[in-house]
């Protein structure tokens, strides 16, 4: 038919209309854990296709791609960690809030206030 085009034709096409830092830029929200609903391996296979095209060095896409893993694996701890921080200090407030309101009355400083519950001694 007149209007049809092949996979192969539609996919150098949108590889070559993102170009290489929008590829890489897609790569590193998905790897972080933004939900995309394009699979990672065809976006790699996209920035492949810039490779061959000659857009982008094969050692810059291979050094690129171990940059994303790097970035969203952080991304992905430093969340998990921000988490865990949160829970663990509203569980401590939790069970010492009469303490903790009792000891800020008299004057304490905040700070004091945290480093004596994390190690389990008084201010």
């Amino acid at each position: 038919m007149a209007g049809e085009r092949s996979v192969a034709g539609v996919l150098a096409g949108a590889g070559s209309g993102a170009g290489a830092p929008g590829l890489l830029g897609l790569l590193l929200a998905m790897e972080a854990g933004v939900p995309i609903p394009v699979p990672s391996d065809l976006v790699m296979l996209l920035l492949g296709e810039r490779v061959s095209a000659g857009a982008l060095p094969l050692w810059l896409a291979a050094l690129a791609l171990e940059l994303v893993a790097v970035a969203g694996t952080a991304v992905l701890f430093l969340a998990a960690a921000a988490i865990v921080l949160a829970a663990t200090a509203t569980l401590l407030l939790r069970r010492r809030r009469r303490r903790v309101t009792r000891v800020l009355a008299k004057g304490a400083c905040p700070a004091c206030l945290a480093l004596g519950l994390v190690r389990g001694g008084g201010t």
